[in-house]
């Protein structure tokens, strides 16, 4: 949507920046209306080198090249937003930047600061043209500014997970380590081939240390 009114930004403020009626007398800000001795036509001033420009003339001609060169680069990025996601701050650059290309076309509007005693200016097509690329240019800045967030520009939260135990044919499955909770005492009886008894006490010290004991006794008589 952006780049769309952009682009009809971009070509109103082209028409209001060469256009030589931007004032309806015939006078524009890079050309003006010329009739010859056979014709009229649209002249720029740079076939005339005895025009210099100045004052308000001058100040109107930087703005709309600025308000041009902006919008350009405005438009081409907002057209590839539609092929790739960009980050949030990419569209408030593109916002900010069509804000300063309403501006600029707006402060085109200084050229009737040139006009005064004998020289009469009345407002023109190229004027229009200005003042509704400045419109343009603010609607992309609305959508620009209203994009919302690229899912990426949202943390994550990182999930772990435990690999499940894979069972190998011919080895025994793994087993789960289970949990010790401290003060957890574990005796263990073992017959020695000799028949006396070894007993294992293990218990469960809170620092996570271990302590074992080992007790060996002769096996009780058999009762007659």
């Amino acid at each position: 949507m952006a780049g769309g009114l952009g682009l009809f930004g971009y070509v109103f403020s082209e028409v209001a920046l060469y256009s030589c009626f931007y004032f309806s007398e015939g006078l524009g800000i890079t050309s003006f209306y010329y009739c010859g001795y056979t014709s009229c036509y649209c002249t720029s001033y740079a076939d005339f080198g005895f025009f210099i420009y100045q004052g308000a003339h001058s100040a109107a001609l930087a703005f709309g090249v600025l308000a041009t060169i902006f919008g350009l680069v405005a438009f081409i990025v907002s057209f590839c937003a539609a092929c790739r996601a960009f980050r949030k701050g990419v569209f408030i650059f593109l916002g900010t930047t069509y804000t300063l290309c309403a501006v600029f076309n707006l402060l085109t509007l200084v050229m009737f600061a040139e006009c005064g005693g004998e020289a009469t200016c009345t407002f023109g097509a190229g004027a229009a043209c200005a003042i509704v690329a400045a419109a343009f240019w603010i609607g992309s800045a609305v959508c620009s500014f209203l994009t919302p967030k690229y899912k990426n520009d949202e943390p994550v939260p990182i999930v772990l997970q435990h690999p499940t135990p894979i069972a190998v044919i011919g080895q025994s499955a793994p087993q789960p380590i289970q949990a010790v909770t401290p003060g957890t005492v574990t005796i263990t009886e073992t017959v020695q081939p000799d028949g006396k008894i070894l007993t294992e006490k293990v218990t469960e010290n809170y620092d996570g240390s271990k302590t074992v004991e080992t007790f060996l006794k002769n096996p009780e008589p058999a009762s007659s």
